[in-house]
């Protein structure tokens, strides 16, 4: 294998196998960075593999040769060598090496861009796997990736995806076999029938996958800069899905929906991850796998354990058991409710995990607006519907709404969905965004729903038992034998999970004793709104020359975090405190792919602080981050 220590510098070098030195989101991606840990630094059971960094997609983006001669010759090269490793070899029947192709932002972006599973999958791979398993396993993990090959590397119409899915439901596994190789080649070149040609093609559809309309919207949700670009992380495929000792899970060191410091998380016996996070079926609690596998259970804790250690966080894991071995196939900072955010950075500072400073930094503004919002003070007339999981708590009240579309009208209207569907999907985002609330029918603590639901603070309920979707009625049926219609008000629980049919009551919040403490804390640290000069790390764009001249300054700190950051910082501008000093220099700090948008107030001096009252909680929070930016 290439020395990557004493590699070429002089260009950039595109490819990384998990045992490198390196280990810098900027080059490898989350996924790559996470991989490199969990296999140098932890030496976590994870399958190998190689990780092809962000510069390429970079040279991918210029329109510059996809896959130059020297990298594909360099893939190839690790693929070979990753094969000798595991005693398997492309393409060979009797022992085949298949693998996983997954994108890997450095910001994490959950469900956003594409993977490709099952990759040396052929014709002839098949029939050996099938000798040596399961006629069942080895068709369906060809199908599989046929599936995913179509819609993702060749992009095939909607339409022609829906009907060969719609074929093959009724399909034996090898006749489904066909109807996606002839839906493919009806539409450009044969399915690829070597590995080398699969994982090429794959590589090139997780770059595209970064200009997907979905992953832009989530971006400018979120204010993830465009230039960054995605790593591809090409690793061996462990399956799940192989027997009965095998299965699959997403589990995040505490709950990320209250914080409580316990596992927590979804289970799938003899199914891959993709079942588990695309929502498409109710999984097992985690707890299930402690209950029947204790061994791997105790091996998932120690690994959990030393993932939390490592981040200093609350982590998100996905995990795959083969045989009764458990193998980890990623680990993240995971996403959390308001709620978990300001417990998790508490309880942490208390275990001596970080300091206070850092527990301020991990709480974000919004979360703290969030959690000053109403809460819910009665469901008392309210008729109820369903039952889901608890899957991102809050109460959200709104008009139903079956489709994201929709969903996206009314809020263009001043009207307040909430988004009912069978499942979520990465498509869906832009519905998600405008919706208070979110239902499904399907899925569990771990699917695209949930997750992304914690990660906006809108509450969630999922996999809500006998709900039933009628499109073409519009309307919902519900194991209750309660019918409601499209625009229907109701009330979405995600504390316990429960459909309304009415609007809750709600009151002025109370802060919790995380809360209180973490208020305590910015208090301690004084209202220090008048600062010599900006934190060095931050971005900082100046008042124009006739407003300054004073030797004060104040810092407008408004971090990018979600939707309503804008109006935050309009907000901020607009309802600015009065400057002693007139001639105060006056700054706004923002993150560099905004820095060229004027959000100075009509009239004025800029100046600064978020002010919605003396009890606004995220001003008290950003006040005790000012302070601390005084060099």
């Amino acid at each position: 294998m290439p020395d990557e220590s004493t590699a070429d510098r002089t260009s950039p070098q595109y490819l990384h196998t998990f045992e490198s030195p390196l280990s810098d989101r900027k080059y490898l991606g989350g996924k790559g960075a996470s991989l490199a840990r969990m296999t140098g630094t932890l030496g976590l059971p994870v399958p190998p593999g190689f990780t092809i960094t962000t510069e390429a997609w970079k040279a991918f983006a210029k329109k510059e040769p996809v896959l130059p001669d020297a990298l594909g010759d360099e893939i190839t090269l690790h693929l070979v060598q990753l094969g000798a490793r595991l005693n398997k070899e492309m393409d060979n029947p009797d022992s085949p090496l298949l693998l996983s192709v997954r994108s890997g932002a450095a910001q994490s972006m959950p469900g956003m861009m594409d993977t490709v599973l099952n990759v040396g999958m052929s014709d002839d791979v098949v029939v050996g796997v099938a000798a040596r398993t399961s006629d069942r396993f080895a068709w369906q993990s060809y199908v599989r990736l046929l599936g995913s090959f179509a819609e993702v590397v060749r992009e095939l119409p909607a339409d022609v995806l829906a009907r060969v899915h719609g074929h093959a439901v009724d399909a034996d596994d090898r006749e489904s076999v066909e109807l996606w190789k002839d839906a493919i080649e009806q539409h450009g070149p044969p399915f690829p029938q070597t590995a080398v040609g699969q994982v090429r093609e794959s590589i090139e559809a997780v770059w595209r996958s970064w200009d997907r309309p979905r992953a832009q919207r989530y971006r400018k949700y979120r204010g993830i800069p465009d230039d960054l670009g995605t790593a591809v992380t090409v690793q061996a495929m462990v399956f799940g899905n192989l027997d009965n000792d095998s299965g699959t899970g997403v589990v995040f060191t505490r709950d990320p929906a209250t914080g409580h410091p316990a596992a927590y998380g979804d289970f799938m016996r003899c199914a891959q991850g993709e079942d588990v996070v695309n929502g498409s079926q109710i999984p097992e609690s985690i707890d299930s796998l402690r209950r029947e596998s204790s061994e791997v259970w105790e091996a998932l804790q120690e690994a959990l354990a030393k993932l939390e250690r490592e981040y200093t966080d609350m982590c998100d894991v996905e995990f795959t058991i083969q045989h009764g071995k458990l193998w980890i196939l990623q680990a993240r900072v995971g996403q959390r409710s308001p709620a978990a955010a300001a417990r998790i950075a508490v309880d942490l500072v208390d275990q001596g995990m970080i300091d206070v400073e850092a527990a301020l930094d991990r709480v974000s503004l919004s979360a703290l607006e969030m959690l000053q919002a109403p809460v819910c003070e009665t469901f008392a007339g309210l008729t109820e519907l369903g039952v889901g999981v608890p899957a991102s708590p809050g109460t959200a009240v709104g008009r139903a709404v079956l489709d994201s579309s929709r969903a996206e009208e009314l809020a263009e209207q001043g009207i307040v969905p909430v988004l009912i569907c069978p499942t979520t999907s990465p498509q869906d985002i832009s519905g998600m965004i405008a919706s208070s609330g979110i239902v499904t029918a399907l899925g569990g603590r771990a699917s695209h729903a949930a997750v992304v639901a914690r990660g906006m603070g809108k509450p969630a309920s999922c996999g809500v038992s006998g709900m039933t979707i009628h499109h073409e009625e519009r309307s919902v049926s519900f194991a209750s034998g309660a019918v409601i219609h499209e625009g229907d008000l109701i009330t979405v629980s995600g504390d316990d999970g429960r459909v309304l049919l009415g609007a809750a009551e709600f009151s002025d919040p109370v802060a919790s004793e995380w809360v209180s403490r973490i208020l305590a804390w910015c208090d301690e640290r004084g209202q220090v709104p008048l600062l010599t000069a900006p934190r060095a790390d931050l971005h900082v764009v100046t008042a124009p020359e006739d407003v300054r001249g004073g030797s004060g300054a104040v810092l407008i700190d408004v971090p990018w975090e979600g939707a309503d950051s804008a109006a935050l910082l309009s907000r901020t501008c607009d309802r600015v405190f009065e400057v002693a000093d007139p001639d105060t220099e006056v700054f706004i700090t923002l993150p560099r792919n905004l820095a060229g948008i004027d959000f100075r107030p009509s009239g004025g001096p800029w100046a600064g602080i978020v002010a919605d009252g003396d009890n606004s909680w995220a001003a008290r929070l950003l006040s005790a981050r000012l302070t601390g930016a005084v060099s």
